[in-house]
């Protein structure tokens, strides 16, 4: 913002007057008001565009300046006055005169979406079944004007949170302040290791509650936490009552090579069989021959036998003869 300032010498001394413009950024009186203040930028120029310090006027003359201020960020909303003072030289025997000219600057309330942030301030750790854990949080209001809040959080099922020790926490932040509060997260008795949890607080301004696909006030952040079974019993029973997608796949996978495995021994079975209705056949009819073959050495044997005993026959039949 830009004031156009006259400085006129409206005395009646003849001679020439040096009258030194000092920066609202180094005067005291600012800097008492608010320290803010001096951190604004102050460009003080004559109408030539020059850096003007000093009005050298005599009684009767004026001195226009250009004054442009440029508010840094983080002012709260509402009216604010620095003063540009113009003091006489000193010569060192008077106390020199002087005058404080007010700037006014208004400032107009501004409430941003998403100008309340909500930062975890504990360090993450992960949470046991049956476990109560607490949890630091801060919430800053980068707005410049204060703010009601209400927040409240979704836990997920089996889970509980509660806000300092409530449902939910409402309080008043004052432009560009923040404030502390404690989340406490239980988890169930039983829980599967390695798995991510995540919650969900609602943050709502209660002056600035319109939430449209185009703006919205309300804010929603999320905070996750990781899980960590203790015991294998209590991580087996977690895992056949909820299993994860990798989980049935191994399931999956297990009975498939379990039925792949009976499906080729019972085709072995099969082939086996095969090979045996093949080969008994052969079998039986080698045995049949050797059977025969026997037989007929047999067969042999006997006749031999019997032509031995039919000369031996003759031999006494002849004797008796």
């Amino acid at each position: 913002m830009t004031y156009n300032v006259r400085i006129t010498d409206s005395s009646d001394d003849a001679g020439t007057t040096n009258w030194v413009i000092k920066n609202p950024a180094a005067l005291q009186r600012n800097i008492d008001n608010d320290p803010a203040y001096a951190t604004w930028m102050y460009d003080i120029t004559d109408i030539e565009g020059n850096i003007a310090l000093v009005a050298p006027l005599t009684g009767g003359q004026y001195y226009d300046i250009e004054v442009e201020i440029t508010i840094r960020q983080q002012v709260e909303a509402g009216i604010h006055v620095v003063y540009l003072q113009v003091a006489e030289e000193a010569d060192g025997e008077e106390d020199p005169r002087y005058f404080d000219l007010p700037l006014t600057i208004e400032v107009d309330e501004e409430v941003v979406p998403g100008n309340l942030i909500v930062e975890q301030k504990s360090q993450a750790e992960r949470v046991r079944a049956g476990q109560t854990v607490p949890f630091e949080y801060r919430i800053d209001n980068l707005n410049n004007v204060e703010v009601d809040v209400v927040i409240s959080v979704k836990a997920p099922d089996g889970w509980d949170a509660t806000l300092d020790d409530g449902e939910i926490i409402s309080f008043t932040l004052d432009s560009f302040s923040s404030r502390d509060f404690t989340m406490q997260i239980t988890a169930p008795e039983k829980l599967k290791s390695g798995e991510m949890v995540e919650f969900e607080m609602t943050v709502t301004p209660t002056n600035y509650q319109e939430c449209t696909a185009n703006l919205c006030y309300i804010q929603k952040p999320t905070f996750e936490f990781k899980t960590e079974n203790s015991g294998v019993l209590n991580s087996i029973m977690s895992e056949i009552e909820d299993p994860e997608p990798t989980t049935l796949v191994l399931f999956f996978s297990v009975l498939a090579l379990a039925g792949l495995g009976l499906y080729r021994r019972g085709q072995n079975k099969v082939k086996a069989q095969m090979f045996a209705a093949m080969v008994e056949p052969q079998a039986i009819d080698a045995a049949a021959e050797d059977e025969v073959d026997a037989d007929i050495i047999e067969e042999e044997d006997e006749e031999e036998v019997l032509d031995d005993l039919d000369l031996e026959l003759i031999d006494i039949e002849s004797t008796e003869d």
